[in-house]
């Protein structure tokens, strides 16, 4: 064989080596890419639930935050039932412990409403809600159906939920 002829035969190889190499590498860089475009997918989900776990979680706080008092709050609600059936006696009018027992109702009336309790305002005459009452009585009647007859118990609301329904007397036809 001539020098020529062993020149390009060796150069064959070598083009055939550097195209198979070409290939693999070709091949590998797009394994790469693709590779990266999962792995940048992931990213972009891992961070959008991070996100969301974060605002989710800002707002679970915030909920244990503002509710937190609703245990107590129905415990003190209680304390200013008692207290307004004392004030509603005609006995206790003349004594002088009306004037301080007016006073610690309205302390405590205030106090709730400072942290976010309020008595909700419900009239007679007004239509049955069972989102704020709670039916303890009905009266028969002919007319006025599902209308309030009498409020036994004022209900509460903490901020915009309800920590205690009013207890309510409604007609219903007979």
């Amino acid at each position: 064989m001539n020098n020529k002829e062993n020149n390009s035969k060796e150069l064959n190889e070598k083009i055939e080596i550097l195209e198979k190499n070409y290939c693999e590498l070709a091949e590998k860089i797009i394994e790469s890419e693709n590779k990266i475009k999962e792995n940048w997918e992931l990213f972009i989900r891992s961070k959008a639930d991070a996100d969301n776990f974060r605002k989710q979680s800002i707002k679970e706080i915030e909920n244990i935050k503002k509710y937190s008092l609703e245990e107590i709050s129905k415990d003190i609600i209680s304390i200013i039932d008692s207290i307004e059936e004392g004030l509603n006696k005609e006995t206790i009018k003349d004594n002088y412990n009306y004037k301080g027992l007016q006073l610690i109702h309205k302390m405590l009336i205030d106090t709730l409403k400072k942290h976010g309790v309020k008595k909700m305002d419900i009239e007679e005459d007004e239509i049955f809600d069972p989102q704020k009452h709670e039916v303890v009585s009905i009266v028969n009647s002919e007319e006025n159906e599902n209308k309030i007859v009498n409020i036994f118990q004022n209900g509460y609301l903490l901020y915009d939920r309800v920590i205690r329904y009013a207890k309510i007397s409604i007609f219903k036809k007979t």
